[in-house]
């Protein structure tokens, strides 16, 4: 037991805290605490969160950016980096869009900016389901992630994590990838269907992701996490 172990032991003896145990965890799922864990022998790393919405709203590397850690977050939602700049300052944040190629895409905006997204069928499942109204939907450009990372991304940076939750086109964002330069150490991707793991390998997603040496390493609810294999 080291010297903060035995800290925290003592004051949950003595004043009988129950916070002392509590495990600090910012992500809706505890993804960020499933994703320290896979890389807790990495000291200061390198992220890339797509989809990330709000520096620590719903964050699953807000977790690892107070542990040390740097790297780019992006998201296409008008003014949504201003909150990261001022709190997250050691990070690039890019107000851009992530899609497999470059072009233009419907940006689906909801009052809930967590829902935000460029699929027209979870935007649609979103309004079914009354989770939230659509404020707007507007044509935004967006950019491939071969493309960002070509430039925002110079070698011999190592992306050790990258995390995807954009709402539905998750495997479209992957598929923009340069695999030969891009390959991070744990791949998090946001996941909806709560089907079984022997589902989960044989989706699209798993046979993706198969090819350029991942393998299915953990998953919450809501989220799969790939480590690479090769």
């Amino acid at each position: 037991m080291n010297y903060k172990q035995r800290l925290k032991h003592w004051l949950g003896v003595v004043f009988g805290a129950t916070v002392v145990y509590q495990t600090e965890s910012f992500a809706q799922e505890g993804e960020d605490v499933i994703l320290a864990k896979l890389v807790e022998h990495i000291p200061q790393g390198f992220y890339i969160d797509i989809g990330a919405h709000h520096p620590y709203r719903f964050s699953n590397t807000y977790l690892l950016y107070k542990k040390g850690w740097s790297g780019i977050n992006i998201d296409p939602s008008p003014g949504g980096m201003s909150a990261f700049q001022l709190n997250r300052p050691r990070d690039l944040n890019l107000e851009i869009g992530v899609g497999k190629t470059e072009g233009t895409l419907t940006y689906y905006q909801f009052a809930d900016t967590a829902l935000n997204t460029f699929d027209p069928t979870a935007a649609q499942r979103v309004q079914k389901s009354g989770q939230s109204a659509l404020i707007s939907k507007k044509t935004v450009p967006v950019q491939s992630l071969q493309s960002i990372t070509d430039r925002w991304v110079p070698s011999p940076t190592e992306v050790a994590v990258l995390d995807v939750d954009v709402e539905g086109s998750e495997l479209e964002v992957l598929q923009g990838n340069d695999w030969e330069r891009i390959r991070p150490l744990v791949i998090s991707v946001e996941y909806l269907s709560q089907e079984p793991i022997s589902a989960v390998l044989e989706s699209d997603l798993a046979k993706y992701l198969e090819q350029y040496g991942y393998e299915l390493h953990a998953r919450t609810v809501n989220t799969v996490f790939f480590k690479r294999s090769r």
